[in-house]
């Protein structure tokens, strides 16, 4: 039995908030003009929620109907696009980090609740092949314990951790049956991780306490 590690992507292995609230800043102003912009916290706010939920969120109360419409599909397209020529930040030795995964034997995966191609553009900008699969809420349309179970089920995971870094993640984690490590320098809090880890450098240790 190959243990496997399924990571989460924003607060987890990239911050790309000031970039998606560029990209939806040229959204917005195209729609209603420059009246007021989204801030990086705007977008913090909206991490780990549903594409409907953020939509609903992010929607110019002047718009209606189909303008209403058009502008959440476009938000989520131009994010997409703009992250491909200017990817969100790594976080310090993610790189070595998940060199040193493979090297002890991990299966790595991403299971993350956003749109098609988002992780494709993390992937682009990571520049190496670590992980062996992903899965989004946009291929599923099921909340975050759905899509980590049909993951484990597409790639032949028997035994497997979390890492993501928001309660909702651990909410989820609990919901899909495996082990929680708390990526605490993330977005958010947790209230009882079976790990917490205060940088990513740190995740081959406290896995040797999890997965056996």
């Amino acid at each position: 039995m190959i243990p496997s590690v399924i990571f989460d992507l924003d607060g987890t292995l990239w911050d790309s908030t000031e970039q998606v609230s560029s990209s939806w800043n040229e959204v917005l102003h195209e729609f209603v003009g420059d009246v007021y912009s989204f801030s990086r916290e705007t977008v913090l706010a909206q991490m780990g929620l549903v594409m409907e939920d953020i939509g609903r969120n992010i929607t110019p109360k002047e718009l209606t109907g189909q303008a209403k419409e058009d502008f959440v599909k476009i938000c989520f397209k131009r994010e997409v696009e703009y992250l491909i020529d200017h990817p969100g930040k790594l976080y310090p030795r993610e790189k070595e980090t998940l060199a040193e995964l493979k090297k002890r034997g991990y299966r790595l995966f991403i299971v993350s609740n956003c749109q098609s191609g988002y992780i494709e553009t993390y992937l682009k900008a990571l520049g190496e092949d670590f992980f062996e699969g992903h899965l989004c809420y946009d291929d599923t349309k099921k909340s975050k314990d759905f899509t980590i179970r049909a993951l484990m089920e597409k790639h032949n995971v028997d035994q497997a951790v979390y890492v993501g870094d928001t309660a909702t993640d651990e909410a989820a984690t609990r919901a899909a049956g495996l082990p929680f490590i708390h990526a605490a320098y993330g977005f958010g809090k947790a209230a009882s991780p079976d790990a917490s880890i205060s940088c990513i450098a740190e995740l081959p240790d406290a896995l040797l306490g999890i997965l056996k």
